[in-house]
C-alpha cells in the first residue's frame, strides 16, 4: 500500500479552471488553539514522486522493460510548491523543493490551505524555466495537490507522494491517474539542466522549455496533431506554426510510453540544447542506427545519444515499449561497433562522441576531454562555423584547442571511418557506399563556370546521404551575387517526375532559398565578405510525401557576379 499518495490535477492556465484527477494528502495538521495563536506556523514536508527503473537483463539483447515491481519513490527535485487559500485559490506563498523535494512555508495560523507541487522546475540565476504540460487537455500544466486542511496553530507537515497509477506490482495495466508521468519527466530534465551547468557552463541562461506529455500521446497516426495524442514520436519540434514548441514525450499505455526512458527525455533536452546555445540544421525524419544519414542529421541525433548517455553516466539507451511496456529498444555506445561506420551513421558519431567525455581509455579510445570543452565547441565553434553542423567542424575545434589530443581524436574518427580533417570534411574517402555521396563539399569560384553534382536516392530519400548536394564559395569582398541550379540532363536517369532542382544558402546558418518548380533556380542577393555554403537537390528526393522519385538526377550549378 503507498502512503502519503496524492492525486494529479491539471491546472488548466488559460480557463482559470481546475480539472480533478483526484486529490489526496499525508502528514499530520494542528487544530485551532483556542488560546492566543502564535504569529506564525510552519507547513513543511516533502514531494516525491514513484519512478519504474528497467529490468536488468541477463544481456543487452534480452529485451527487458520496465520492471513495475522495483517502483521506488524519489524526490522531486526543484519544483515549484505553492501554498493556495483553500477557499478563493488565491496563491498566499510560493517556494522551491531542495533536491530532496524538500519544501518549507512560514504562514499565518488557523488558515484554510492546500498544498500544490506544480510540475515545473525553474530559476533566475542562472535562468531556467521547464514545464510539463498535457497537450491533449488545452496544454494545462500539470500539478499535485494535497487535501485541503486548516494550519492550526501548530506546525503542519505534508507530504505528496505522485503515483504511478499501475495496479500496485502484479498489475498489468495502468488503473488510476499517471500522477508520477509529468514529475519523472521533470526530474531527468532538470539532472539534464545541472549536468549543464556543473560541467559545461556554470552561468548559461536556458530559454523556457516546454514539455507536453499525455497518456493519449501515440507514434501510430501519419498528421501531427497533439490535441488528440497525436504526436508521432517524442521528439524536439520548433518552428510549428500550428502548435507550440517543445518536447512532445509519448505516453500511450501498451504500445510507447516514455515518461521513465530516462535517455529518450534526455536526447530530446540535447536536441533543445543545440537550438539554444548552438545551432540546429538537421533535416529531420525517420532516422535509425544503420542508416546512412544527411551529415546534419547523423551529428545531431548521434550526439543526443552520447549526451543522454553523460547525463545519466550510462552508455546503454534504453527505450522502453510494447505490451505492459514489457520490452525495450537498446544499445551500448561503449561497444564501438557501427555498422555502417562513417560520419553519415548516428551510431558512429554516438560512439565517437563518448569516448571523447568517458573517463575509461579502452582501445581505440585514449581520449578523456570530459564535458567542459565539448559544451565550449558547440556553443561557440560549431554555432559560427560557416560549415554546415555536422562531426567535421565538431571534431575541428576540438582539435583546434591548446593542448588538445590531436593523434588521439583522429585515431578515435578513423576508428570509425570517419577521415575528414577540417570543418568541410576535406580528404573524407568514405562515401557510404554511395557514388554521389563525396565530396562532402564541391568547391565553386565565382564567375568560373558551372560545376556538375548530382544527387541520388541510392542510400534512400528526404534525409539520407546523396539527397542533398553541397558546395561552397568565398567572397573576399561584399558583391552582389546571382547563383544559379538548372538541370542537366547528362548523368541523369531518365523517367520520374519532371526535374525540379532547388538550393539553399547558408552562412554561418541558414541564409535564404529559392524553391520553386521548374528545371531551374535562381537566387540573387547582395552578399557580405566570408565563406558560403549552396545545398542543392532535385525536389521529388527531399518531399516527405512524394509518391514518384527521379533517381540520379544532376544539374550544373554556377555563381556570378
Amino acid at each position: 500500500m503507498r502512503a502519503n499518495s496524492c492525486r494529479l490535477w491539471i491546472l488548466a492556465l488559460l480557463s482559470g479552471l481546475l480539472s480533478a484527477c483526484g486529490g489526496g494528502g499525508g502528514g499530520g495538521g494542528g487544530s485551532p488553539d483556542p488560546g492566543t495563536p502564535p504569529a506564525n506556523v510552519t507547513v513543511s514536508g516533502r514531494i516525491t514522486f514513484e519512478r519504474v527503473p528497467f529490468q536488468t537483463p541477463t544481456s543487452l539483447d534480452a529485451g527487458a522493460g520496465l520492471n513495475y515491481a522495483a517502483t521506488f519513490e524519489a524526490p522531486a527535485r526543484a519544483v515549484v510548491v505553492e501554498l493556495l487559500n483553500s477557499t478563493s485559490q488565491a496563491v498566499l506563498a510560493t517556494t522551491t523543493t531542495d533536491d530532496n523535494g524538500s519544501y518549507t512555508f512560514t504562514t499565518t495560523p488557523n488558515t484554510g490551505v492546500i498544498v500544490r507541487a506544480k510540475a515545473q522546475t525553474r530559476r533566475s540565476a542562472p535562468s531556467w524555466d521547464i514545464r510539463v504540460r498535457n497537450n491533449a487537455n488545452g496544454n494545462a500544466l500539470y500539478v499535485l495537490d494535497s487535501t485541503a486542511f486548516n494550519t492550526g496553530t501548530a506546525n503542519v507537515t505534508r507530504n505528496l507522494l505522485a503515483t504511478t497509477g499501475w495496479a500496485d506490482f502484479g498489475g498489468t495495466n495502468y488503473v488510476g491517474p499517471r500522477a508520477a508521468a509529468p514529475f519523472a519527466i521533470l526530474d531527468t530534465l532538470y539532472a539534464a539542466v545541472q549536468f549543464v551547468l556543473t560541467n559545461g557552463n556554470a552561468s548559461q541562461n536556458l530559454p523556457v522549455l516546454d514539455v507536453f506529455w499525455s497518456p493519449a500521446n501515440n507514434n501510430a497516426a501519419v498528421t501531427f496533431n497533439p490535441t488528440v495524442g497525436n504526436i508521432q514520436s517524442t521528439a524536439f519540434r520548433t518552428g510549428d506554426l500550428d502548435y507550440p514548441d517543445g518536447i512532445y514525450v509519448l505516453g500511450q499505455e501498451g504500445n510507447d510510453t516514455d515518461e521513465f526512458d530516462q535517455h529518450v527525455i534526455a536526447h530530446e533536452f540535447q536536441h533543445f540544447l543545440e537550438v539554444a546555445i548552438s545551432r540546429a540544421e538537421s533535416p529531420g525524419g525517420p532516422h535509425s542506427l544503420g542508416d546512412r544519414s544527411d551529415l546534419r542529421l547523423a551529428f545531431s541525433e548521434g550526439f543526443a545519444n552520447a549526451f543522454s548517455a553523460m547525463v545519466l553516466n550510462d552508455p546503454i539507451y534504453k527505450d522502453s515499449l510494447g505490451t505492459s511496456q514489457g520490452s525495450r529498444f537498446n544499445f551500448n555506445l561503449e561497444d564501438n561497433t557501427a555498422s555502417p561506420e562513417g560520419w553519415f551513421n548516428e551510431d558512429s558519431i554516438g560512439i565517437v562522441a563518448w569516448d571523447l567525455y568517458d573517463a575509461a581509455n579502452d582501445s581505440p579510445d585514449a581520449v578523456s576531454l570530459g564535458y567542459g570543452p565539448i559544451f565550449e565547441v558547440l556553443a561557440e565553434q560549431v554555432r559560427t562555423t560557416p560549415a554546415l553542423v555536422s562531426v567535421y567542424p565538431f571534431l575541428s575545434a576540438l582539435k583546434a584547442r591548446p593542448g588538445a589530443p590531436v593523434a588521439a581524436i583522429d585515431a578515435l574518427a578513423q576508428s570509425q571511418s570517419i577521415f575528414g580533417t577540417d570543418p568541410y570534411g576535406t580528404g573524407e574517402t568514405n562515401a557510404g557506399s554511395v557514388t554521389d555521396a563525396l565530396p562532402i563539399y564541391t568547391p565553386l569560384t565565382v564567375n568560373g563556370g558551372a560545376v556538375a553534382v548530382c544527387g541520388t536516392t541510392t542510400a534512400g530519400t528526404y534525409n539520407a546521404i546523396g539527397n542533398r548536394r553541397f558546395l561552397r564559395f568565398s567572397l573576399a569582398a561584399a558583391r552582389t551575387v546571382t547563383i544559379n541550379v538548372a538541370y542537366t540532363a547528362t548523368g541523369s536517369m531518365t523517367g520520374g517526375p519532371d526535374p525540379d532542382p532547388d538550393l539553399v544558402l547558408y552562412r554561418n546558418g541558414f541564409l535564404g532559398y529559392s524553391e520553386e518548380t521548374g528545371p531551374s533556380e535562381t537566387l540573387t542577393g547582395a552578399l557580405e565578405a566570408g565563406d558560403y555554403v549552396i545545398e542543392v537537390y532535385e525536389f521529388s528526393h527531399v518531399d516527405s510525401e512524394a509518391t514518384e522519385r527521379r533517381g540520379r538526377t544532376c544539374m550544373d550549378v554556377t555563381v556570378a557576379g
